[in-house]
């Protein structure tokens, strides 16, 4: 079935959504998918949810500055918000990373090189994703009300996911977009990302014994990944120019996005006082209607 019908004519129900609630969260699901014309066939009245209105976080940064911090816990329904979703590094082809998106949303475009792929491609893949996520959110009549039948959609956005020119058109063309510009000190990136990479320790700054593991392992100067003997090295290519691919995705970042659609925050902003200062920081340049929701708690 998967093979022949394409993803945009098809819904995936599992078997919990079809019976749990009298299955109203697989009705809903279903609807929709359906043209618009014919979704009010399908579910009730007390069950109807209009097309969300979408607004999309880009939390744009690098590995090591509390950027899955930011968008699963300072963001994220899971812990705070009911009108956020976290859809974490959502242009990794990885359950681990993506969960459902690309079995579901993407499969059509798993067997071409994402490099290859159209921005169009990708930025209707982001909006259907999120659509979804959206709709699973709000299935609740009262969510959807203290939402005002609307979602705040954060997700990662690294160098390495995308190729510049899908970079630049995603933050140019997805409507609602802010791009958060998440940068943490080039050298603390540094630290932490070699003893993650030395040790396969990727735990975060919260752990009192992972603080301890960074301050007493050797970590060599940062001046060490532009020798071409390190960067031949298998096990250190991910750490190869780190200081310069660092500025240059900031630059990138910085260059390509407008100000009055950018959020400047730091690691600090993040970690400290539950994320207040980020959280702040960022609805301060959310479009109007969204800046009031981002502040809401479960």
């Amino acid at each position: 079935v998967r093979a022949k019908i394409h993803s945009t004519q098809r819904v995936e129900i599992s078997f919990d959504a079809a019976i749990l609630n009298g299955g109203i969260y697989a009705r809903g699901l279903i609807a929709s998918a359906l043209p618009s014309n014919f979704r009010e066939l399908l579910i009730s009245e007390t069950e109807r949810i209009s097309d969300p209105e979408l607004a999309f976080i880009a939390v744009a940064s690098m590995q090591r500055s509390a950027s899955t911090t930011l968008v699963s816990e300072v963001l994220s329904s899971n812990n705070t918000n009911p009108c956020t979703i976290s859809l974490n590094e959502v242009f990794l082809n990885s359950r681990h990373q993506s969960g459902d998106a690309w079995p579901i949303d993407g499969r059509h475009l798993q067997n071409s090189d994402k490099g290859d792929l159209k921005p169009a491609l990708l930025q209707d893949f982001l909006i259907r994703v999120a659509k979804r996520r959206c709709v699973e959110q709000l299935r609740s009549r009262d969510t959807r009300n203290m939402c005002e039948n609307r979602c705040i959609v954060a997700f990662k956005q690294f160098y390495e996911h995308l190729n510049a020119e899908q970079h630049k058109l995603l933050w140019k063309n997805i409507p609602n977009m802010t791009v958060v510009v998440l940068e943490r000190k080039v050298q603390e990136r540094w630290k932490s990302r070699f003893v993650a990479e030395k040790t396969n320790d990727w735990h975060t700054h919260g752990f009192d014994w992972h603080k301890k593991k960074i301050k007493t392992i050797y970590v060599p100067p940062m001046n060490v990944s532009e020798s071409d003997e390190f960067c031949k090295e298998v096990n250190w290519k991910q750490l190869c120019h780190f200081e310069q691919k660092h500025k240059d995705w900031f630059n990138l970042v910085r260059e390509t996005t407008p100000v009055e659609n950018r959020a400047e925050i730091s690691y600090e902003d993040v970690v400290e006082n539950k994320g207040e200062s980020a959280r702040a920081n960022i609805a301060a340049v959310l479009p109007i209607a969204f800046q009031q929701i981002i502040t809401l708690t479960n």
